[in-house]
């Protein structure tokens, strides 16, 4: 009896679920899936194929810790270049903080629920690897410059619509939140592509580690900023420091080009 009053149970609850969204719902699960087999067999090849690192003391981790953070903080400094790419890493920190507190909290969950927001997020993240994957191919045939000033528009785009709907006293409405999302996406798989190889080229191998620290903690820092400093439920301020960064952005990154073209 118990049996199959809880087999009624799970029967109601995916004929109910299946029923509300069932292609969306099956696609969501099988990439889960993949993602977690994915993970879980990467550990166990990684295990299999790399060398096993040397056992070190507590006190050499700390100290190899420290002598790569002063050394990021180092070439920061000494490096125009370097400092002249950190405002695209800051953008980025800002666009997390847009995405997970004013797009995905402030507008979409009370437009369309929280349901809505799980799908339209993976959205922007699935668009952001569809522009990384096509970035090497749009930089070989149109340059580097195209696909850099893209994904930094990409990630301006949807702070200048919002700021001139809320000028405009305008509805949100479910066009332009994809529209943000895509933007969102579009920054986001420049970011995570071309950047990284832009970055690659632009300096030798062994500041490799420095400049990738580096994008790491522009990132970081300015999502806690934003986070902490601006009230994002209404989205103007931080849309504001956005469009500053974004424009920072694009002078800094043009600057790094001129300074890096061969003579």
């Amino acid at each position: 009896m118990c049996r199959v009053g809880v087999a009624l149970m799970i029967e109601e609850l995916v004929h109910r679920n299946l029923s509300h969204r069932t292609l969306g719902g099956l696609a969501f699960a099988v990439l889960a899936l993949l993602s977690a087999v994915g993970a879980v067999a990467t550990c166990f090849i990684e295990d299999l194929v790399m060398p096993k690192p040397k056992v070190e003391d507590e006190q050499s981790l700390w100290l190899r810790g420290m002598r790569s953070g002063l050394s990021s903080i180092a070439l920061l400094l000494t490096s125009s270049t370097a400092m002249l790419l950190q405002p695209f890493s800051l953008l980025k920190g800002l666009n997390e903080v847009f995405l997970a507190e004013y797009l995905n909290a402030g507008l979409t969950a009370p437009l369309l629920g929280l349901y809505d927001v799980g799908f339209l997020s993976a959205l922007g993240v699935m668009f952001g690897g569809a522009v990384g994957l096509a970035s090497g191919v749009i930089s070989n045939n149109f340059g580097r410059s195209t696909v850099m000033v893209a994904g930094i528009v990409g990630w301006m785009i949807p702070s200048i619509i919002d700021a001139i709907r809320n000028a405009a006293h305008a509805e949100i409405n479910l066009t332009l939140i994809i529209i943000y999302y895509l933007g969102y996406g579009c920054g986001r798989g420049v970011f995570d592509s071309a950047n990284r190889a832009l970055c690659t080229a632009l300096f030798a191998p062994e500041h490799h580690p420095q400049i990738f620290a580096l994008l790491r903690f522009g990132e970081g820092i300015a999502a806690t900023i934003a986070f902490s400093a601006f009230p994002v439920t209404s989205g103007m301020p931080l849309e504001a420091f956005i469009l500053t960064v974004g424009t920072i952005s694009l002078l800094g990154y043009g600057l790094a080009e001129h300074i890096n073209k061969p003579r």
